[in-house]
């Protein structure tokens, strides 16, 4: 485990991108790229008449607006951190989506790939640990781990034994282009429907869904969120709702990595990234306690978006939203 640092080393002492292992990209930055060099580097993923801008640019411009916010922050703030971090997973995402949607330019790829290699060699600074440690200190940082619930639950070896493997995973991996979330079955591309698919799991609405440490989404009905991942920390967890590839609606009822309501955020920024509207979608929680007791709550993703996944500054803002004892 990385020690967490008080103070941030200098630019200096960071790990060279020419360390990582592979050949090196066509661009490498070396530096933090300013807004208008990145744009101009992505240029072939956002001219109006390419066929692939739509295909890429919700990604592209999410990015954007990470560059700006860390080009605005200072070192020693707080926020660069997290935003650095939300840049890592962003650039991620794209490389992810790359390998399966044809439409992705290939020109875009260098300078997405040289800044996933920055944002690594920066978090590898910042957290003070090594490139080859970067995976696990994410991991403690933004993951979450089984709960004592769920990991008594999975004692029982009639039940880690139905763990997926790799391969067995991937028929709930899920998608999202142009905004629509599909799936893969039959070697072909589904939009999810999950209330013609599968409209019930146990005593929920929707699918279970779970997003990995890799910034990959997995929904469907294994019973458990352990077996999505064998067991393993995840950034979110919970139950999901999707009609004709379009998200209607998020929960994090995940008993066994019971989720914090904050960690909904990871799942909704992950959506709005790949171009999904998040705006009216139904965003629930559960185990919410209040003066009024405890219960389930909800709202819509762009409030509770605006609140940061904070209920209690939900409930100041729209006093009559539902609660449900």
């Amino acid at each position: 485990m990385c020690p967490p640092t008080p103070a941030i080393p200098s630019r200096e002492g960071r790990p060279s991108i020419a360390s990582v292992k592979g050949p090196p990209p066509t661009r490498s930055y070396q530096n933090l790229p300013t807004l208008a060099k990145w744009k101009a580097d992505t240029l072939p993923g956002r001219e109006a008449n390419s066929p692939t801008r739509h295909a890429t640019e919700p990604v592209l411009r999410s990015i954007d607006g990470m560059l700006m916010d860390l080009n605005n922050e200072t070192e020693n703030d707080g926020n660069y951190l997290f935003i650095l971090g939300q840049l890592f997973f962003a650039t991620m995402s794209w490389l992810n989506l790359y390998k399966r949607n044809k439409r992705m330019p290939p020109e875009c790829r260098p300078p997405v790939l040289s800044l996933n290699l920055f944002a690594a060699n920066d978090l590898a600074r910042v957290l003070r640990c090594s490139l080859d440690n970067l995976a696990g200190t994410l991991q403690e940082l933004y993951g979450v781990n089984m709960s004592e619930h769920g990991v008594n639950q999975d004692r029982d070896p009639t039940i880690s034994a139905q763990y997926r493997s790799a391969k067995q995973r991937m028929r709930y991996r899920v998608y999202i282009f142009d905004g629509v979330a599909m799936r893969n079955e039959r070697r072909k591309l589904w939009k999810i429907d999950t209330g013609v698919d599968n409209s019930t799991c146990g005593n929920r609405k929707g699918e279970l869904f779970v997003l990995s440490m890799s910034n990959e989404l997995y929904v469907g009905m294994p019973h458990k969120h352990s077996f999505f991942m064998g067991g393993i920390p995840v950034q979110t967890a919970g139950t999901v709702e999707f009609g004709k590839g379009k998200l209607v609606a998020i929960k994090n009822d995940s008993g066994h990595y019971q989720p914090v309501d904050l960690s909904l955020v990871k799942a909704l920024q992950y959506f709005r990234i790949h171009g999904m509207n998040i705006n009216d979608v139904k965003v629930s929680t559960v185990r919410f306690k209040n003066n009024r007791g405890a219960g389930d709550a909800s709202t819509t993703g762009a409030e509770f978006m605006r609140s940061h996944g904070n209920w209690e500054a939900i409930f100041k803002k729209a006093p009559h939203q539902m609660f449900r004892k």
